[in-house]
């Protein structure tokens, strides 16, 4: 990726990062790889974009819709002869808000 415009972004990112206390260990000025932390803000609407993002990478890989089962489903509701079981349900209803949660 190509950044041409320098103009900082307010709330998006920190143009210098923040100063660090020196470890006892090292000398002044001296820093180790594994002391430098990275750290970007991303504004509401990146938020945003990157969950919308996800939920329609989700959809795209969900599988299709089995219209012939949507049918027979729908047959057995007008009937009043569907009897799903609630526990399922509830149970299914937790995990897909539980998945989403951690999206």
């Amino acid at each position: 990726m190509k950044i041409t415009d320098k103009t900082p972004q307010v709330g998006l990112v920190s143009p210098t990062p923040p100063a660090r206390p020196e470890a006892p260990d090292e000398a002044p000025g001296e820093s180790t790889l594994a002391s430098v932390v990275d750290r970007v803000d991303l504004s509401e609407e990146g938020i945003q974009r990157a969950l919308i993002d996800k939920v329609r990478q989700s959809a795209t890989d969900s599988p299709e819709i089995d219209w012939e089962k949507v049918a027979v489903l729908k047959k057995a509701i007008a009937e009043g002869a569907y009897q799903p079981d609630s526990s399922k349900v509830a149970e299914k209803m937790l995990e897909e808000m539980i998945d989403f949660s951690r999206l």
